[in-house]
């Protein structure tokens, strides 16, 4: 009998540069770099990794982070410092800053309302991005009802899924 280990190692495969290459095999391959060549790194490779960085599953769509790439020497000789001078990101070619900032959910509100509209999303959706995403992110004075706020989300939730 197979275990769900097995059955997961034989299904799971994805494309790779246009072959299949299986999970299991990347995962076992991968290896953490400490120290970069001084070859160029091609900046559309950068691009397609932000095109896809974006798209990265987030609560609620609200997409509070940001990235920053850094391109000026001088800049990028700061971030080695607040990095401790390691040699990854000192000799890597290209550094990536990447910021979270919950207070960010609030620019992602109106277009997430938008698109919940243009897709005719039933009013449980509607209902959660104009009413339950504000609640549940907003900061300020009503932080001090964060834990009230908590048993109300869940007893709501009780009574039908949010």
């Amino acid at each position: 009998m197979l275990s769900p280990l097995m059955l997961l190692e034989e299904n799971i495969s994805f494309a790779w540069q246009g072959g299949a290459v299986d999970f299991f095999e990347v995962v076992k391959k991968r290896r953490s770099i400490r120290k970069f060549k001084a070859d160029p790194f091609p900046e559309d490779a950068i691009k397609k990794a932000f095109d896809a960085a974006v798209l990265a599953p987030n609560s609620s769509n609200t997409q509070t982070w940001d990235f920053y790439w850094v391109k000026n020497p001088e800049l990028k000789q700061k971030v080695v410092n607040a990095c401790l001078n390691q040699s990854a990101a000192r000799t890597a070619s290209h550094l990536v800053v990447v910021v979270a900032d919950p207070a960010n959910w609030k620019r992602s509100l109106v277009p997430n309302i938008e698109w919940a509209k243009a897709a005719n999303a039933p009013g449980l959706v509607m209902g959660y991005y104009t009413k339950l995403i504000p609640m549940t992110y907003r900061f300020g004075l009503s932080n001090f009802f964060a834990p009230f706020k908590w048993v109300a989300i869940n007893l709501m939730g009780l009574k039908k899924p949010i």
